[in-house]
């Protein structure tokens, strides 16, 4: 691909190019962007609920404030869709229809799209966090691997990233991240379980 400003990719080695410059993100949590943190440069937009074309527009005004407190941003665009409850949309009941089948539906297509629109151009922008857990929300492993390819087709220039209660789950929705990683709480079991399970 032609060079963009705020591109990310990943060399032979797993090591994270930013800008062409070797990077490593370390972080994050949601209210990061609102002020500094020491030995942080990521954080994200997890649980920032876009309900509003308005709402979506604000996300770039959240990016730039984390980059003034030394932050990379991460978008997390199925997790804050406009009008959507997210346990709905995560939900078996929910991926039964075309989900089923590995399909993102017209809707969230559409909703998508914009918040990528909106991001993929600002140079503070890092990546898409994808899936949190998936596998306590029943998600088709095959919607989740038609959401990564469809980020793909609208935006190349930034990875994907998918966690998981465990191993396993990196097993199962391996083809849905460009980054994959277990929870990074101490409290998780090989087999995919949780302590609470």
């Amino acid at each position: 691909l032609p060079y963009r400003p705020g591109e990310v990719w990943f060399d032979a080695t797993g090591v994270m190019h930013r800008d062409g410059r070797k990077e490593f993100p370390i972080g994050w949590f949601s209210d990061f962007f609102h002020y500094p943190h020491k030995g942080v440069n990521v954080t994200q937009s997890y649980w920032n609920s876009m309900t509003s074309e308005e709402d979506c527009g604000k996300m770039n005004g959240y990016i730039n404030r984390a980059v003034s407190n030394g932050c990379w941003y991460i978008v997390s665009p199925f997790q804050s869709l406009p009008g959507m409850k997210r346990d709905d949309f995560f939900s078996w009941a929910h991926l039964k229809g075309e989900f089923g089948v590995g399909k993102v539906g017209e809707l969230q297509k559409k909703a998508v799209r914009r918040m990528v629109e909106t991001v993929k151009d600002n140079p503070g922008f890092l990546a898409y966090y994808l899936a949190d857990e998936p596998e306590g929300w029943g998600t088709n492993p095959k919607f989740l691997k038609a959401a990564h390819d469809y980020l793909q087709e609208l935006d190349p220039y930034h990875p994907t990233i998918v966690v998981d209660y465990g191993e396993q789950g990196v097993v199962t929705y391996h083809e849905a991240g460009d980054v994959m990683a277990p929870d990074a709480y101490p409290v998780y079991f090989t087999d995919g379980t949780t302590r609470d399970r």
